[in-house]
């Protein structure tokens, strides 16, 4: 088993100190239910947990690894092709960042193969019996490792070069309160005029991350590189589940898309008090759009409209009547309104509503966050705000 420095922690806006992991179902496996309940009792255990789906490639898998920079690589599979995955998604990932990631796998996998995955990287292989209380003292107990340090003008060149690790860690480094990291932040160009950042808001359930699915779609058809934001609200065990980046799976490999998970254990204007920072970094990254999402969110968060250039607050039919567009809150400080779930008999009654309340002062959308309806549309307001 290798052995990594422990201790190596991170923060999320200010709060509990936290692990993160990613679990990931490999290859063509469509069981979802184990890491389901894998996932949950991580969470509540207190650790951080990126969910990233179904049928993940090795090149996805280290993708999402790069980009969230997590602790701990999670991988089930009973599609078997365990050896394959394991082994390439190790090999990508050495390839990219010649670094050896703190790997546990699970699923089915014959128990005379474990030797092998041991062998090539794999820190520990899981069987069906596993009691979930053996994985979380374990993940708990793994020292974790220690990344290289360099000089802040060495971190500041790849990030300008558009290099993924070193974005991705100097975030890392700024969630744990990094001073080194400050400085490199306060060193980093200004956002470029010409920099679109966008945040999308709104109520949970309305489909913000599927509506950005169609928006990163939109973007790089146009040739333009994206930067994702994406807040997820915190347990009360203190752990979170990240699953918004499940609905952009679409661009998971691409290198023009660079999607951030983030976990709002510190409420600050809807996201959390790293979002500036991570948005300055991906400015420098010489990224076009940048999409913050926030955490599903209430009438509270309208200070969230100072982060960003243009923001769009996302609705669906049925969430309330025209008292509660009089209460106001986040929605008033919106330059765009979209009616997401389009498809919905009540949907143009809502667009109609909202049309009335603001008199025309603020552009109204419909979208399908599915078929991509309403999308140019959307897209259109955003550039001419």
């Amino acid at each position: 088993m290798h052995q990594f420095k422990k201790g190596i922690w991170r923060v999320s806006g200010g709060g509990k100190l936290t692990t993160k992991i990613l679990l990931v179902k490999g290859g063509l496996d469509g069981h979802d239910r184990g890491i389901q309940i894998v996932t949950k009792a991580l969470r509540d255990s207190g650790f951080d947990v990126i969910y990233g789906g179904l049928y993940c490639s090795p090149e996805e898998i280290a993708a999402i690894t790069i980009q969230e920079n997590v602790d701990v690589v999670g991988i089930s599979t009973h599609s078997g092709n365990h050896l394959g995955i394991f082994s390439e998604t190790i090999k990508i990932l050495k390839e990219k960042t010649n670094t050896h990631w703190p790997i546990i796998g699970g699923g089915i996998i014959p128990a005379n193969d474990i030797p092998a995955l041991e062998k090539m990287g794999v820190d520990k292989i899981y069987l069906p019996s596993t009691n979930i209380t053996e994985i979380v003292e374990f993940i708990k107990g793994l020292k974790l490792m220690k990344r290289k340090k360099e000089s802040q003008q060495k971190t500041i060149e790849r990030i300008l070069k558009g290099e993924v690790f070193a974005a991705a860690s100097l975030m890392s480094l700024v969630e744990q309160g990094d001073n080194n990291a400050k400085k490199i932040i306060s060193k980093l160009p200004d956002l470029s005029p010409q920099t679109i950042v966008v945040g999308i808001t709104g109520f949970g359930g309305v489909g913000k991350s599927t509506l950005i699915n169609k928006l990163i779609e939109h973007f790089r058809k146009d040739r333009k590189t994206v930067g994702v934001i994406a807040c997820d609200p915190v347990s009360v065990s203190r752990g979170a589940v990240m699953g918004d980046r499940i609905r952009m799976k679409d661009h998971a490999q691409d290198e023009g898309v660079f999607i951030r998970s983030i976990v709002q254990r510190q409420n600050f204007k809807g996201v959390t008090p790293t979002t500036p920072s991570i948005i300055k970094i991906l400015g420098a990254m010489k990224k076009d759009i940048i999409i913050v999402e926030t955490a599903g969110a209430g009438q509270e968060n309208s200070g969230f409209k100072d982060l960003v250039k243009v923001l769009v607050w996302v609705s669906v039919p049925g969430l309330g009547d025209k008292i509660q567009m009089l209460k106001g809150g986040g929605i008033e400080t919106a330059n765009i309104i979209v009616v997401n779930q389009s498809d919905k008999a009540a949907s143009y009654l809502t667009f109609q509503d909202l049309k009335e309340h603001f008199e025309n002062t603020k552009k109204i959308c419909k979208t399908n966050s599915l078929t991509g309806e309403g999308i140019s549309e959307l897209v259109k307001a955003i550039k001419v705000v």
